[in-house]
């Protein structure tokens, strides 16, 4: 995530949302910010090990905050909130069950594999379009 500094100022991480500040503070700040997503990934890392116990916290904070925001949010995405909660729960028992199964370790191989060259300068286009801002058209005189 990047964005103006003055933004994360007036919009500060809660740092009780354990694990998953990025993703509360999207949700928080998303009636009255505006976001941009790139289809491509620019950054590419994996912690090495037994991740079990990070994705319990992981998983813990964003269903803790999911719990809450359904009791708070507009109306309108309650729905939307409930349904989030409802697949965490999913998600993190099938994790448990892979495993249990000792094959969380398939799974984050094929995370980890390289970029091809092609994905790299993807990538870096992609980059450096975003850091080139919007493109403004030029204003017309009248």
């Amino acid at each position: 995530m990047t964005g103006r500094t003055a933004w994360f100022r007036d919009h500060p991480y809660d740092v009780n949302a354990d694990r998953c500040e990025d993703i509360e503070l999207w949700l928080r700040t998303a009636d009255e910010s505006h976001f941009g997503q790139i289809e491509e990934p620019l950054l590419f890392y994996r912690e090495a090990g037994d991740q079990s116990a990070k994705v319990e916290k992981t998983s813990a904070g964003y269903r803790k905050m999911l719990r809450a925001m359904s009791h708070t949010a507009k109306p309108e995405y309650r729905p939307l909130l409930k349904k989030q909660l409802r697949q965490a729960h999913v998600k993190i028992w099938v994790r448990r069950v892979a495993h249990g199964l000792g094959l969380e370790q398939r799974i984050v191989a094929a995370r980890a594999r390289p970029l091809t060259e092609e994905q790299r300068r993807a990538g870096e286009a992609a980059l450096r379009q975003a850091l080139a801002g919007p493109q403004q058209e030029p204003r017309q005189e009248q």
